[in-house]
């Protein structure tokens, strides 16, 4: 949808993206769990940079990203170099039950 062509206009306009404080992706992780029906859209996300810039941060939030997730999310943002910052709480919660 950011992508779409009724928002690219929007994108154009300097003094928009100049206002824009961060970029916030939820469910990053569907990068890796939709594949090919998610991929091509997602990793034209990285366009984004090129109109708000490399200065503007983009969060990328999940609640189930392990080693291989994280990367595959992390290179089409084009997230840049390491150190990052990031939070890795686990996914093992004693205080969830799954029950079938």
């Amino acid at each position: 949808m950011a992508l779409s062509s009724s928002f690219t206009h929007l994108w154009q306009d300097r003094s928009l993206c100049n206002r824009v404080q961060a970029l916030v992706i939820d469910e990053a992780h569907c990068i890796v769990e939709w594949e090919d029906n998610f991929w091509k859209e997602y990793s034209r996300l990285a366009k984004l940079r090129d109109y708000i810039g490399q200065d503007t941060p983009i969060l990328a939030a999940t609640a189930t990203c392990d080693t291989e997730t994280f990367k595959a999310v992390w290179k089409p943002l084009k997230f840049g170099c390491w150190p990052f910052w990031g939070i890795d709480v686990g996914t093992d919660q004693q205080n969830l039950l799954y029950i079938t």
